[in-house]
């Protein structure tokens, strides 16, 4: 039986990338990356949502009481920076650290009364959750 040459070409190609595709390389441990990143996650998504439940706080606090929240979310992002992560995660680790770092530092403007510091460090934490989020969904 012959086969014309267009149909041997289709074929070739539907099997090359089957055929050139590498395996995905192990980490020193034996795991794949995205299995060790899925521990990262696992620990700093909750760890997120409690440094935003303070900052929420922190948005209904008198600008005179804001030392409490302001010091709890320095212990959260000192905690966070903390946390174990392999190089691919620092998609989302690093915005996510340094949204935390323009939000502690948009309640320390406001505590002081500074509105122009207030309205650089909002814009900041726009951005840097922006980029936080769409490293996680890289992760997934």
């Amino acid at each position: 039986m012959r086969v014309s040459s267009l149909k041997l070409l289709i074929i070739v190609l539907l099997a090359a990338p089957a055929v050139w595709a590498a395996p995905p390389k192990p980490n020193p441990g034996g795991k794949r990356a995205e299995c060790v990143a899925t521990s990262f996650l696992q620990a700093m998504r909750p760890a997120m949502a409690h440094f935003n439940e303070v900052a929420n706080t922190a948005s209904k606090t008198a600008r005179s009481r804001l030392q409490a929240p302001i010091a709890e979310m320095r212990k959260l992002r000192e905690e966070a920076g903390k946390l174990e992560y392999p190089p691919c995660a620092s998609v989302m680790r690093d915005p996510g650290l340094s949204y935390m770092d323009a939000t502690i530092s948009y309640f320390d403007e406001s505590r002081k009364g500074n509105k122009e510091g207030m309205t650089v460090n909002h814009q900041a934490r726009e951005e840097r959750l922006a980029a936080y989020l769409t490293g996680m969904t890289k992760l997934r």
